[in-house]
């Protein structure tokens, strides 16, 4: 189930395009990807991940940590879920971290805390394509 994302009554519009990634496992909580802001703090066109909740409020998942107020990123991937939708994990070239020194893909957490954590740290290898998938 695709979230809705409902034109103020009166108003005509058109719904902006809606990438689905994964729900939780009741179907309540549902991740997606869209370039329309659907919150007042993504400020910018870019790919962002959102979440959308059972009672219908969304939460910018993509957002950067304090000292990388960031929003968007190339390639929005989410990857998991956790079974009540509290916790999304995804992947991203973006720096939404300062402890992400590199380009390259890497996986976050995004709690309903609102806390932005990098689980990964990209390659090691100089060898290896930066862009390459964290998580197949």
């Amino acid at each position: 189930m695709l979230p809705s994302l409902t034109p103020t009554p009166g108003r005509r519009r058109s719904l902006p395009p809606v990438n689905f990634a994964i729900s939780s496992s009741d179907g309540g909580t549902v991740l997606f990807s869209t370039n329309s802001a659907v919150l007042p703090a993504d400020t910018n066109r870019a790919e962002d991940l959102y979440k959308r909740r059972p009672d219908g409020s969304f939460v910018l998942v993509s957002k950067g940590t304090p000292s990388r107020e960031t929003c968007g990123f190339g390639g929005p991937r989410g990857v998991a879920l956790s079974a009540d939708g509290g916790t999304a994990i995804f992947e991203t070239s973006a720096q939404l971290s300062p402890e992400d020194r590199d380009s390259a893909n890497d996986l976050y957490s995004a709690g309903d805390n609102g806390a932005t954590e990098l689980l990964s740290t990209g390659p090691t290898d100089p060898q290896v394509e930066e862009q390459t998938n964290v998580f197949p």
